[in-house]
């Protein structure tokens, strides 16, 4: 992502974004969604589940999921301690 683009989304009062893979290996560019969550401060994926009385299984569910969007798995910061034993 280029710098130009990222001052152009801040500039934004909302940014629709869909499903983007980043490719694997040496060579490729840094994650567009690592970028863009760190960039923005978007720490936490915000979750909404509520059951549809007519066709849930378990009525009256109504809860939010929080889960911390930067970190871990999502951090990209994976790396090789040794051949046979990595981080994420």
């Amino acid at each position: 992502m280029l710098k130009e683009d990222l001052e152009i989304i801040r500039g934004c009062d909302a940014l629709l974004k869909g499903p983007i893979e980043t490719p694997v290996g040496s060579g490729t560019y840094e994650s567009v969604n690592v970028t863009l969550r760190k960039a923005l401060d978007l720490y936490a994926n915000v979750r909404p589940f509520k059951s549809v009385p007519e066709l849930a299984l378990i009525p009256n569910v109504d809860m939010i999921i929080v889960r911390e969007n930067t970190e871990g798995m999502y951090s990209g910061l994976e790396y090789r301690l040794a051949e046979d034993v990595a981080i994420g």
